[in-house]
């Protein structure tokens, strides 16, 4: 699998001071055959280590023992030379050695000797804080599964690809062929998703249908790592709000309802569940921003929508059914709504923007608005057809007079009355560098 991240990864090769690199992430997205890919085409030699196996307890190191003599110890057990230039030590799902890991931080408080990359299957901000990880004396990466631009080069139409992003630059119209195209790819994507697996199968069978049991087994995987170390009781509460997300979303709620999950749920009752979903990062927030005095935005933290982290696994647990996906006239709106949403939503979090949603009190609402920069937000409205008209995008537009507004929809590129058309195929164009 051919990954943009990889560029990131040779990027930390290079930097010239040498930081221990962590790699966040769910399970199942591609993590560690990222870093062994990595590993085989950047160095000379890679030792990967999977702190899972036994092998590798931390009854084999002493607590207090130095991450030199951990390496002089790997040398042993794999019976080679480990070199500090032209070696890459992988500890995969280092979090289940906590020896490892201890030492390897307390080390890089000090300029680190050799090219270490760790493997954890959590959200960044839990790992800093469960862990005491600086985030200043580390490098660090996070990996979802396949964008739906990873999914087009691997399907071998990355010239396509390229033609998107050379559309969205100059907002001239796609040509009409391969808008069509990138639609047909676009609509696949909505079934397959991008977990890796789940678009290998994709790849080698030239059919969706052929994806779903990959995806049922990434399902039961998610609900393992939610039910790891979990009460009888705590267990059935995370697996009820995790499948609850589908139906939050086909309802289109203002907010989360909490009663979807269990009659009678509350915030604080389901606010530990909620919490262990986002840190293994199975789903995301979309936090509600409304105006207060002046018509200043202000953040609403207990009103917010919840995404899956892949458009692929929303699908199939949906239940939607392929055939109306796939033959687009007779798709039913609501459904196909939900779908562009969920993966609009993953491809601006992939490219590392917060998200928000606005709504006033006037019921005007926008599926989402990023940071341009500190002060700076951009509305971004979402239309599953070729619909142009929007009351929402405007009065946000009047209200707080943003640089301009983007609609994502069926419609081709182009940049009319301020605002920016973006066929929803093209989201994963949208990113920090490219928004000014």
């Amino acid at each position: 699998m051919i990954r943009k991240k990889m560029k990131r990864l040779v990027r930390w090769k290079k930097a010239s001071v040498k930081k221990p690199l962590f790699v966040f992430g769910a399970k199942g997205v591609g993590k560690s055959y990222l870093l062994k890919d990595f590993g085989k085409n950047e160095f000379e030699d890679l030792v990967y280590v999977n702190c899972e196996s036994n092998i590798f307890s931390s009854d084999i190191f002493n607590d207090n023992i130095q991450f030199y003599d951990i390496v002089k110890k790997l040398e042993l057990i794999f019976n080679k030379v480990i070199d500090k230039d032209s070696s890459l030590i992988v500890f995969d799902e280092i979090e289940k050695n906590p020896v490892i890991l201890k030492s390897l931080l307390e080390s890089s408080q000090n300029s680190m000797e050799y090219y270490v990359a760790s493997i954890m299957s959590t959200s960044a901000s839990y790992a800093f804080e469960k862990y005491s990880i600086n985030p200043e004396i580390i490098d660090y990466v996070t990996i979802s599964p396949l964008s739906f631009e990873e999914f087009l080069i691997n399907t071998q139409n990355e010239e396509l690809a390229l033609k998107i992003w050379e559309c969205f630059n100059s907002n001239e119209p796609m040509p009409g062929l391969l808008h069509k195209k990138a639609f047909d790819l676009y609509y696949d994507y909505l079934i397959v998703g991008g977990i890796p697996e789940a678009v290998n199968e994709y790849i080698n069978t030239s059919s969706v249908v052929s994806s779903i049991d990959y995806q049922k087994n990434m399902i039961d995987i998610y609900k393992s790592v939610l039910l790891d170390n979990k009460d009888i009781k705590t267990s059935k509460k995370v697996i009820q709000t995790y499948e609850s997300i589908p139906s939050q979303l086909f309802k289109n709620n203002k907010k989360f309802k909490y009663k979807l999950v269990e009659n009678g749920s509350t915030s604080n009752y389901l606010a530990d569940s909620i919490m262990s979903i986002l840190d293994s990062c199975l789903a995301f927030k979309c936090c509600k921003i409304e105006a207060s005095e002046g018509n200043n935005l202000v953040l609403d933290p207990n009103s917010f929508v919840l995404y899956l982290n892949d458009v692929g696994l929303l699908t199939y647990l949906s239940e939607f059914p392929i055939y109306f996906i796939r033959n687009r006239d007779a798709v039913n709106e609501k459904m196909y709504d939900i779908l562009s949403k969920n993966y609009i939503a993953c491809s601006l979090k992939d490219n590392n923007l917060d998200l928000y949603y606005w709504k006033n009190k006037y019921d005007s609402k926008l599926d989402f608005v990023v940071k341009m920069n500190d002060t700076d937000l951009i509305p971004i409205e979402v239309k599953s057809d070729n619909s142009v008209k929007s009351r929402s995008l405007c009065n946000f537009m009047n209200t707080y007079n943003p640089k301009y507004g983007i609609r994502l929809s069926t419609k081709n590129f182009s940049f009319k009355t301020n605002i920016k058309y973006i066929p929803l195929y093209a989201a994963f164009c949208i990113n920090k560098n490219n928004l000014e």
